[in-house]
């Protein structure tokens, strides 16, 4: 009888990890997805890795409904030991929405609709927010602010007496606010 006693507290696991053992699972790179939908970015699909508790990179693909595109980012958690469900972070973001044809939207002007049938626009945005849940399944909530730059092919304007006004390689830019609301998942 005793051997047996003896075999299942050997195979038993340690009912409680310790603080070694978890340091070490928080320290090493964990691979996710992330999912959200924001301004200027549109809606976006990713991935994620966290290279380290307070660090982590993004990449996803991107929509607005007009577009497809991609982005790029990183982030930097502020007080990650002092928060476990809610983590304080920065960040930013590089993207860019390729050729899209946003002439179909409502109300637009048709002297303005063949100018939307080529529509596409580069981003760069610094935000601050947090996460809210677990280390490994968080709601993520961030406000910022944005660089944005369009372009338009060309804008042909017809004018009162049978002219037209045209210009070519428009690009229009500024900056405006930046939001993003979505979910970030990681594997261990």
């Amino acid at each position: 009888m005793l051997p047996t006693v003896t075999l299942l507290v050997l195979l038993a696991p340690p009912a409680v990890e310790s603080a070694a053992d978890a340091g070490a699972r928080e320290d090493r790179p964990r691979f996710g997805f992330v999912v959200d939908v924001g301004l200027p970015d549109g809606a976006a699909v990713g991935v994620q890795i966290k290279a380290a508790p307070d660090f982590k990179l993004e990449l996803a693909g991107l929509t607005n409904g007009v577009g497809f595109g991609v982005r790029a980012g990183a982030g930097v958690f502020v007080l990650p030991k002092l928060f476990r469900t809610f983590r304080p972070v920065v960040s930013a973001d590089v993207g860019s929405l390729f050729q899209g044809d946003a002439s179909w939207l409502p109300g637009v002007d048709p002297a303005v609709k063949a100018a939307l049938a080529q529509v596409s626009y580069f981003f760069c945005s610094a935000a601050a927010g947090f996460e809210l849940g677990s280390p490994n399944v968080a709601f993520v909530f961030k406000l910022g602010v944005a660089y944005v730059a369009g372009k338009l092919p060309s804008l042909t304007v017809p004018l009162p007496n049978s002219g037209a006004l045209v210009a070519t390689g428009i690009v229009v830019s500024g900056l405006i606010p930046s939001a993003k609301v979505g979910l970030s998942v990681a594997f261990d």
